[in-house]
This record gives C-alpha cells, structure tokens and sequence, in this order.
C-alpha cells in the first residue's frame, strides 16, 4: 500500500515528535533530531514529507524535508535488518558508519547498513530518494555489501549514471508499473545496484578465494544441491557426510554473500519459485512442493517465500505464465 505522510496539516508543537515516529517507523528505529543551525526548533515549524511505496522485494521512501539528522544506535534484538541505498536529489546529505565519513552531494548515491550504527546528517533542505532492501537480498546479489558502505557512488561514472537514471525513473514511474512488473524491476534495480558497487569493490582490491578454498566449496555446494530435500540437512550433516570439520565448512563460505545456512535456504527457495512456475507442476499443491524440498512448515515457507520474492507463494503460482 502507497502512503504519503506529511508534517504541513498538523499544529506546529506537534509536527516533530510525529515525524520522529513516522521516521521510526518507514525506515528504522533511529533517533532523530532537528539541526541547530536552522532557525526552527524541536518543538515548531518543522516541514517534512514523505512518500512510502512497497516494490516487490523493495521498499521506496522518498522524503522532502527541513535540515535534520537521523542516528542509528546498537540494533534492537527484534529489529529488521536492511540495507539503505540512498539518491540524493536536493541538499547535501553527510554520512557516518564504520569510521568512514562522506558527504554526498545532488546526483550521488551511497549505501549503509542499518544492522550498524550509523548517522546522516541533512544540514539544508533536502529531496532524497531511497531504497530499504533486505539484508538477506542484498547479499544474495553482492557478496560482502558491509565493506561497501558510506563510499560515494557518483554519477560521472558509466555505471553510477544508469542506477542514477533507473532510480529516478523507478520513483517517477511507480504509479505506472503492474504488480509484475513491480517486481521484475524490483530485481532488475538490485542488479545494476550490486554491478555499481562492485564497481567500487574492484577499487578496494579484495583477496580473491584460494584455489583450494574453491574446491572445498565447490564440494560443500555440490553436496547441498544433492541433499535439499532433507530437512535435516545443516552443517552438522555436511560435516560427517564430507568428513570436513564444520569450522571448515563455516570458513569456506567467509569470502560468499551468505552463510551456509542461508545458501541452503536459498536454494531451496529458487527451487520451489521454479517448481510453483512451473506449468508442468500444476497438478501439485504448494504445500507439497514445500516439504518435497525441506521446509517442515507451510507457514515457515510462506513467510520464507514471500520475503524472497516479495510475493506469497499463492500469488506467485497464479501469475506465472500457463502455457
């Protein structure tokens, strides 16, 4: 559902504290605050808008407001994790996390990592446009993601140019897009995401994989792919099954986007998305698909599922093509 929220109807005393919550609740629990230098205080005068529209596996916020500056402490125990990849469009916008300190000025792009603190400081009006993924679906996509926060992406670059443009036109356009396409750019935005930031990734000169770690991976990988359909496939498993100690197995993956645990997951997931698209398949229940391919819970899949694919398996079987 598409909201737009805004400070403008509201008597002033009580517009800061209300876009407090409304900060809270659209991106993450943060603390925010208004910037001494402007001539409004906390408690009056405060003008900010923003726009909220879900997107496949995506979240977009786009917000226009007076200067401010957000703050993310330790990550409660019960908070979702996301990554956030912000376009700014108006204002300059200055970022903090993992001791790296960067001002990103209209046209440029940088993302951080809400599991960690981080602070943004808006210090004049400012437009900004910006993408909430999923932890788990941004590191599906790129591997490592941390390492890449608070870097400026800039707009000069080929690369930094066609996400500039893809983003701007992914918020100009939503009203237009079907819920299948929602989604197909919704994973078409991750890509060229992940292509950008690999772009600075290639800078950062990052130890490739051994040739050995890559054989013991490859091994681990092969042997998850022939057991998904066991429940109790895990680390423990692979372990006595590869007579590899599970610290090894566990170390074999440091350098992918995922754990093991998650690359088990994942691909049972893309195996049920294929087997529910499949038309072949029709005939087959989704409950069935699922524990055919390890979950133990239709509602574990479902729940699973739709945070893969930002769809419900349901809904997801009946939009695929039958041919």
């Amino acid at each position: 559902m598409k909201n737009h929220i805004s400070t403008a109807s509201l008597p002033e005393a009580q517009r800061y504290g209300y876009w407090s919550e409304v900060v809270n609740q659209y991106f993450v629990k943060l603390n925010c605050r208004l910037e001494p230098f402007t001539p409004l205080r906390p408690s009056s005068g405060l003008e900010a808008q923003l726009k909220h529209s879900p997107m496949g596996a995506l979240d977009l916020l786009e917000v226009k407001a007076h200067p401010q500056t957000v703050t993310r402490l330790a990550p409660r125990r019960n908070d979702h994790d996301y990554f956030l990849f912000s376009l700014q469009l108006e204002g300059d916008c200055e970022i903090i996390q993992d001791d790296r300190k960067i001002t990103i000025k209209p046209g440029e792009m940088a993302l951080y990592d809400t599991r960690r603190p981080y602070q943004v400081s808006l210090r004049d009006e400012f437009h900004m446009c910006s993408l909430r993924i999923p932890t788990e679906i941004m590191r599906l996509h790129l591997p490592n993601p941390e390492r890449l926060v608070a870097r400026p992406l800039a707009p000069d670059t080929f690369i930094g140019r066609v996400l500039g443009n893809l983003v701007r036109s992914l918020f100009d356009d939503q009203n237009n897009l079907s819920a299948d396409q929602e989604s197909v750019m919704a994973r078409s935005v991750i890509e060229v995401l992940s292509l950008g930031l690999q772009s600075l990734n290639a800078h950062e000169g990052l130890v490739q994989t051994s040739r050995l770690c890559q054989f013991h991976l490859d091994r681990i990988k092969h042997a998850i792919e022939c057991n998904l359909g066991d429940p109790d496939l895990g680390v423990e498993q692979l372990s006595r099954d590869l007579k590899m100690s599970q610290s090894s197995i566990h170390r074999a993956f440091e350098s992918e986007p995922f754990t093991v645990t998650e690359y088990i997951w994942i691909q049972r997931l893309e195996i049920c998305k294929k087997a529910l698209a499949n038309p072949r398949l029709n005939g087959r229940s989704i409950s069935e698909i699922a524990y055919n391919w390890g979950f133990a819970s239709n509602a574990h899949f479902s729940r699973a599922f739709k945070r893969y694919t930002g769809q419900n398996p349901r809904d997801f079987k009946a939009s695929s093509p039958r041919v």
